[in-house]
Formats: C-alpha cells, sequence, structure tokens
C-alpha cells in the first residue's frame, strides 16, 4: 500500500511539474505572439517607408526629366539666338562696310 501511495504522490509531482511547465510555454508562447506582432507592425511601417520612398524618388525622376526637356528647349532657343546674333553682325558689318565707303556728302 505504501508503494502506492509513493507512487501516487510522484506522479502528482511530475503531472504539477508538466502543469508548470505547460503554463510557462504558454506565457512564453504569448509573449511570442506579442513580439510577433510587433515585428508584424514593423514590417507593415517599413513597406509604407519604402512604397513612400519609391514615390518620391518616381516624382523626382519626372522633374528631372521634364527639367532635361526644358534645358533641352532652351539650349535650342539659344542656338537660334545665337544664330540670329551671327547673321546681324554679319548684315552690320556690311551696312558700316557700305557707309564707310560713300562720301561725306552723301556721294560716292
Amino acid at each position: 500500500m505504501r508503494f502506492i501511495l509513493d507512487r501516487q504522490a510522484k506522479a502528482e509531482v511530475r503531472w504539477q511539474k508538466s502543469e508548470e511547465r505547460w503554463q510557462r510555454a504558454e506565457e512564453r508562447m504569448g509573449s511570442l505572439e506579442k513580439r510577433q506582432a510587433k515585428f508584424d507592425k514593423s514590417l507593415v511601417a517599413i513597406r509604407k517607408l519604402i512604397l513612400t520612398g519609391m514615390k518620391m524618388i518616381n516624382q523626382v525622376t519626372a522633374s528631372q526629366k521634364l527639367a532635361q526637356a526644358e534645358l533641352k528647349e532652351i539650349r535650342e532657343d539659344i542656338r537660334g539666338l545665337t544664330a540670329a546674333q551671327k547673321r546681324t553682325d554679319e548684315k552690320f558689318e556690311r551696312l558700316v562696310e557700305l557707309m564707310s565707303r560713300r562720301s561725306p556728302n552723301g556721294r560716292r
């Protein structure tokens, strides 16, 4: 009889230890779930940051393309003005040359 009582007492102790381990495991699981939820929120925040950054890069790229197009147009305008200025200079030089050939009283 004593043997059975000892065995039952040991079984109760094992059962209690098992219950305690199970409870600690559940606590750890709860802690892990909280950590997982926090990690998931961090991932969502990082994803939002990346998407926002990508939108900003696209906006910068679009404005850079627009600026390059405007710069190209300005360069073309400058080339046109330069060519027109050269023609004006040549005409002015011819006028000065013609005027210098004439006599002071308006005759040749």
